[in-house]
């Protein structure tokens, strides 16, 4: 095994990199692996040397007799000329048949059956990311060949915050593979879960919301009531439209179509949420909310309080953390969120006192000196 820096042709372009020599196929054929960094290169080979470690280790401790069996296959592999990956791929065509695929054909069949299915484009760009870099070493290897080590490889290239989403993701795509019978176990099933330590959500301080409330544009205050007091998820709140606000039962309807979750959904409205939804009926402001995707409204919060960048869900953040504070049920207040008590915990919930709290739910087009 060795490390040598290379150039090799990517995507059209030739680049530098580094060339690693990995071992040799039982027909004499170095295994070689191509890496664009020497960190890449080198994690390459550790993987590497470790799985032949462990293949070392479990071959020394076979009894003898599977050792001599072991043996006469390799031999008989010798003197037929063919390799022990032409004898596995040959069983691998028996036991999976015709339906034995790469893992570029799986991904492609796995896409085009989450857009069959009507699965959100936010999901699917996701979904996208995770078989494009799954893809970029694995494409033309059989489903059914791939290694745990092939995967562990992968992920250790994620970063640690974003590992879980990844393997959640490849365990997604084994589940259906499975499912389809292109291979016959969920292999990322055995990825270990990194435990990844989280962080306090960001939320806006009770002033900070005073001043957004004040100074806020008409075109983008709709969607500033909808997310900042009910904790309606952006691309939630640019499809609420007056038909879902029920002033007699002060609430706010999400409809499945509508929600993440695929799940209707009410959200209350308490007496601040009720003078503001009033605000905007008598001004006549637009709902659902006609904003600009080339200017989104998180610049325009940014610019009015003075920040560099807008903290992401922010808005979600503190209307959560808000909502819990004034509900004390965390059942409750997932319910209007569209989640679980545990994600409401997990990512929303910052602890806030019972005076911020009040003087939160008591801002109103009056307070803010709106007229």
């Amino acid at each position: 095994m060795g490390i040598f820096p290379a150039k090799y042709t990517y995507k059209g372009k030739v680049v530098e990199g580094y060339k690693i020599y990995c071992g040799q196929k039982s027909d004499g054929r170095k295994i070689v692996k191509w890496a664009k960094t020497l960190r890449e290169a080198r994690e390459i080979e550790m993987v590497y040397k470790k799985t032949r470690s462990q293949i070392d280790s479990e071959l020394l401790a076979l009894p003898v007799t599977a050792k001599v069996e072991i043996l006469n296959i390799i031999n008989q592999c010798a003197s037929l000329r063919t390799t022990l990956t032409t004898v596995f791929n040959y069983w691998a065509d028996d036991q999976f048949g015709s339906v034995s695929k790469s893992v570029k054909e799986c991904s492609d069949l796995y896409l085009q059956s989450l857009e069959n299915s009507g699965r959100k484009k936010t999901y699917l760009a996701k979904i996208r990311q995770f078989l494009s870099r799954l893809c970029e070493t694995l494409a033309s290897t059989p489903i059914h060949a791939v290694k745990l080590t092939d995967l562990e490889a992968l992920a250790n290239k994620v970063s640690l915050k974003t590992r879980p989403t990844w393997r959640k993701c490849a365990c997604s795509f084994w589940s259906w593979c499975v499912k389809k019978e292109y291979c016959s176990q969920n292999i990322a099933q055995r990825l270990d879960t990194p435990s990844v330590e989280l962080e306090v959500p960001q939320i806006l301080t009770v002033e900070q919301c005073r001043i957004l409330m004040e100074k806020c544009s008409k075109r983008a205050l709709p969607a500033l009531v909808l997310m900042l007091f009910s904790g309606i998820r952006p691309l939630e709140a640019i499809k609420v439209s007056w038909k879902d606000v029920d002033f007699d039962a002060r609430t706010i309807t999400i409809n499945a179509s509508v929600a993440k979750t695929r799940a209707f959904r009410k959200v209350s409205m308490p007496e601040n949420v009720l003078a503001w939804m009033q605000y905007l009926k008598a001004h006549k402001l637009s709902l659902p909310y006609k904003g600009s995707k080339k200017s989104p409204v998180s610049l325009e919060f940014a610019k009015i309080l003075g920040l560099s960048s807008w903290p992401r869900d922010c808005l979600r953040h503190t209307a959560a953390s808000m909502m819990l504070e004034r509900t004390q049920s965390a059942d409750k207040t997932s319910l209007e969120l569209g989640n679980s008590p545990q994600i409401l915990h997990r990512h929303y919930k910052n602890l806030v006192s019972s005076e911020d709290c009040k003087a939160f739910w008591e801002i109103t087009p009056e307070s803010v000196g709106r007229k």
